[in-house]
């Protein structure tokens, strides 16, 4: 059986699981799909509005705080933001 408490980071390396909102994490698949396509469009780095992110998220799921709504798209757009980083190769 997998270890919850950790999880291993695109380099390979166990790290120490930090998602702690059960609420958030159980909807984070849906929001990214929604938010996907919004944070491709940017272009030269620029990111979209995190006020506009919330927005649509806030029709999408309802039932979800203010701090929940930030936080899926704080996640989100972190999540973009290592995707478009390279991913450092292993010395071997």
């Amino acid at each position: 059986m997998p270890n919850t408490e950790t999880y291993v980071d695109p380099t390979g390396t166990e790290q120490p699981e930090r998602r702690a909102n059960d609420r958030v994490r159980a909807v984070f698949e849906r929001a990214w799909e929604l938010l996907k396509p919004i944070l491709e469009e940017t272009r030269d780095g620029a990111e979209a509005s995190g006020f506009s992110l919330v927005i649509r998220l806030r029709d999408e799921f309802p039932e979800l705080t203010s701090a929940d709504l930030h936080l899926l798209v704080s996640a989100a757009t972190r999540m973009q933001r290592e995707r478009r980083r390279p991913i450092p190769s292993r010395a071997g």
